[in-house]
């Protein structure tokens, strides 16, 4: 099976075997993740994918809150009387 291999650097590297995308990776102490399995040929990218996850929660944490606070909140409770 083969994929279209984005390299370290972010340039395509084009279509290569899985198993050589792979040894590649391994070789970098990188991993290998699938970006894009549609199309004819997936797509998959060597990253560091532990630094690209810290980045992306950083990047959530980071994100300003722009949605009011709840400060407080009514219930109605609604009783119902039986009359005998």
């Amino acid at each position: 099976k083969e994929v279209r291999l984005i390299d370290e650097n972010g340039e395509q590297a084009g279509v290569v075997e899985t198993s050589v995308a792979l040894r590649r990776a391994e070789d970098l102490d990188l991993d290998l993740v699938l970006i894009s399995a549609n199309g004819d040929v997936p797509v998959a990218k060597i990253i560091d994918y532990g630094k690209y996850a810290y980045e992306q929660q950083k990047k959530f944490v980071s994100f300003p809150v722009d949605f009011p606070q709840l400060i407080s909140s009514k219930i109605w409770s609604r009783t119902r009387y039986s009359t005998k």
